[in-house]
């Protein structure tokens, strides 16, 4: 290394500043991912509710990075960076699966909320680097709702994946019945 490269190297702060901008675009397109969730979790209320709910979560989530960046002298506009695109294609691909959407939904997001929680622990490690102590606070209060919509992720996949089996199993049994019916006819 040369004796002038340390001059390039970013701070502890701008390290915590650019993951905090991420983390924004992150949250940022959560909410229209989320958005978009609500139309697939119709006939579900209790999954509904609970979108709804980290919605608004998730709303307040970037609002505080929003007014954090701006306390460490940053700002949040115009940030489109590459978080934010993962998150959009991972949950395009829970919007083409199929039939089974729902389901498979729900395990993307229930990934993703891993994701975020990793993103969190990374930030929070940051702030106490960088000395900033109510930052690192803040991360820890919205890496536990992310770890509460993980949980809730977890405990509701077996319900809705045994309901699409339940629904898959009666739609074939009204097949088949439906053909046995023609059968007897001809």
């Amino acid at each position: 290394m040369r004796r002038t490269d340390w001059l390039y190297m970013p701070t502890m702060k701008h390290q915590l500043i650019h993951w905090l901008r991420e983390a924004y675009a992150m949250e940022r397109q959560s909410i229209e991912v989320l958005e978009r969730q609500q139309d697939l979790a119709r006939g579900d209320v209790i999954l509904m509710k609970r979108l709804g709910f980290h919605l608004i979560e998730t709303r307040d989530q970037a609002e505080k990075l929003r007014l954090c960046l701006e306390n460490l002298g940053s700002h949040a506009e115009g940030i489109r960076m590459g978080l934010s695109r993962l998150v959009g294609n991972m949950h395009a691909i829970s919007a083409a699966v199929g039939a089974d959407d729902k389901v498979k939904s729900i395990i993307i997001n229930a990934i993703f909320e891993k994701f975020e929680i990793g993103c969190y622990e990374a930030l929070i490690v940051a702030a106490e680097e960088a000395d900033e102590p109510e930052v690192a606070e803040l991360c820890r209060d919205l890496q536990a709702q992310e770890r509460t919509m993980e949980r809730w992720l977890d405990d509701h996949l077996q319900s809705v994946a045994h309901e699409f089996l339940r629904m898959r199993n009666i739609a074939a049994l009204t097949r088949h019945a439906q053909h046995a019916a023609q059968q007897g006819r001809a």
